[in-house]
Parts: C-alpha cells; sequence; structure tokens
C-alpha cells in the first residue's frame, strides 16, 4: 500500500490518482478503521424515532448499529450483536419494541441496551454481573437539526466542533424553516458495486455528469434552468473531509428557482429565526445543493 500513496502524492499536482484506491482491498480495509471507525456518521433523523420503542437499524461501515428512542426519551445508537456470542439481536430494519431478545440462547436487551434478562443467569453464569453485559454502545452520540449522528471514537471532537466550516452550511439547509424538517417515509435503498469514494466525488464537486446521467431530468422538463445555467454556482471545501456543491443564481434579482425549487406555499415559510440573514439570502438564490458530511455521509437539496 506503501507504494500506492505514493503513486496518489505524485500524480496530485497534475490532478491524477491510481484506479486502484478505488478497488484495493488493503486500502479499504484500512479506510473502515481510520475513517468509518474514527469519523462522526449521520445515523437516522430523529423524526423517525419519535416514541419510546422506536428504532431504525443503520451503519458504520460495514457494521449495523440499532439506533433506538428509549423509555426516557434518550437515542441510543447501540452494536447489533448479543454480547453472548455476537448474534445479531434486531430481525427487523425498523419498528417498535420495549426489549431485543436474542434468538440464539435468549439474552433479552432493554431499548437502552442494558441487559435485563437471560435464561438460567445464575445456574449458567454464577454471580456474573448484567450490568458489564449490556450492548456495546457507539462511543458519542449527538443530534444536529434533529440529524443523529455517531461516532466510535472515544477521543473525537464535540460534532459541531467536528463539522468546522461545515456547519454554517448545514444550519442554512436544515434551519430554513423555523420547525426544522422531518422523513415523511422509509428510506429507499439501493445496493451499488461500487467503491464508496465514487459516491463522494459525486456529491463533492461532480455536476458534470449531470447532463448525461440525470438527462431525463431536463428532457421532461422537471427543472426549469439549462443544463448549462445549472453549472453556475461554487464548489466548496467547508473544512477538512466535508464538502459541498451549490448551483446558485449569479445575478440576485434572477427569476429563480430560490429556495432550492421549494414550491412558494412552503417557502413563504422560511426565515431567519433559526439562520442568519446572510444564509437566507444564499438560501434564497440556490437551486440545488449536494454535499458531504465527514467523507461518509451525503445529502441532496432540490425540487
Amino acid at each position: 500500500m506503501r507504494e500506492l500513496i505514493d503513486r496518489i502524492d505524485s500524480g496530485l499536482p497534475a490532478g491524477r490518482v491510481p484506479a486502484a484506491i478505488f478497488g484495493n482491498p488493503e486500502v479499504y480495509s484500512t479506510e473502515l478503521r481510520k475513517i468509518f471507525g474514527r469519523a462522526w456518521v449521520y445515523m437516522g433523523h430523529e423524526s423517525e424515532i419519535e416514541a419510546a420503542g422506536d428504532y431504525v437499524v443503520r451503519k458504520i461501515g460495514e457494521d449495523s448499529f440499532v439506533v433506538t428512542r428509549s423509555e426516557n426519551g434518550d437515542v441510543n445508537v447501540l452494536f447489533d450483536a448479543c454480547r453472548h456470542r455476537g448474534v445479531q439481536i434486531c430481525r427487523a430494519d425498523s419498528g417498535n419494541s420495549s426489549h431485543f431478545r436474542c434468538p440464539y440462547h435468549g439474552w433479552t436487551y432493554s431499548s437502552d441496551g442494558s441487559l435485563v434478562g437471560a435464561p438460567l443467569w445464575k445456574n449458567a453464569f454464577g454471580s456474573m454481573d448484567k450490568k458489564r453485559n449490556g450492548l456495546a454502545r457507539a462511543a458519542q452520540v449527538e443530534s444536529f437539526h434533529g440529524l443523529i449522528f455517531a461516532t466510535l471514537d472515544p477521543t473525537a471532537p464535540p460534532l459541531r466542533e467536528y463539522l468546522g466550516g461545515m456547519a454554517w452550511y448545514m444550519d442554512l439547509v436544515f434551519g430554513l424553516d423555523r420547525d426544522g424538517v422531518e422523513v415523511l417515509g422509509k428510506p429507499q435503498r439501493f445496493v451499488v458495486d461500487a467503491n464508496w469514494k465514487s459516491g463522494s466525488d459525486s456529491f463533492s464537486g461532480d455536476d458534470y455528469h449531470l447532463g448525461t446521467l440525470h438527462k431525463s431530468v431536463w428532457s421532461i422538463g422537471a427543472f426549469p434552468v439549462p443544463f448549462s445555467e445549472n453549472m453556475m454556482g461554487y464548489h466548496i471545501q467547508a473544512s477538512p473531509g466535508h464538502s459541498l456543491s451549490f448551483s446558485m443564481a449569479e445575478d440576485a434579482d434572477e427569476p429563480g428557482p430560490n429556495f432550492f425549487g421549494f414550491p412558494e406555499s412552503l417557502a413563504e415559510h422560511f426565515d431567519s429565526v433559526n439562520i442568519t440573514p446572510e444564509q437566507l439570502e444564499v438560501a434564497r438564490r440556490s437551486r440545488v445543493v449536494v454535499g458531504n458530511v465527514s467523507r461518509t455521509s451525503r445529502f441532496s437539496r432540490s425540487r
């Protein structure tokens, strides 16, 4: 892998990277440990787990985690593996349950991950402490505009500090409406045989692909701005690992679309209660925004 890294270093000044970084197993294994194992990763939205006992299953890297709302209202991110033999304890993508029961030996956990029961505990395990055998937890969990993030790194900085300059743009995107945003349906999932960095590249500034891959958007008249005009805007490196692409009107007096193409009936409620007037003006002139958060999570706002 050292040779591959040297090739990256030598090629970057000319804008070239070796294709092997997208398919090298050693590189991918290292990324799982040093990026996904340390970054703040988006896990879900609070509106997906509004009630006590609600849960969704999401991933950090290749590992499944259960995001729960416990009885006291706290949000928990729990490793989906029984502490006994490592069997997955959650058998559905989402739902509501006060407890999770391992199908192998019956160890049972509450929605906050505590081990609350197991068959023949004293006979099988004697004085072993149940409190020390709850589900493994993400090291830190925080919410930002209702977006739930988790990190496995106990030494990671607080989320807003980690986001750096990206927090300004996320405030702009998710703070437009004083009541915030909510998830209205279950996520649509697509499994693509590709390296995760391909998606990150597209969301960090590859507007060039829109005219070909998403040509149908213009063919059916779903977007009122020609492809060439939609290319006008900014590519922003908000802070290390966080990047965005804004399609924006060059002239503040252009007729639109404004506010990412949201209908006027919705846009009329946007204000600067949660954001600054400057952020509100940037949003008003914006047609589309796509971005990467900590390289591992992506968002898009457009009509």
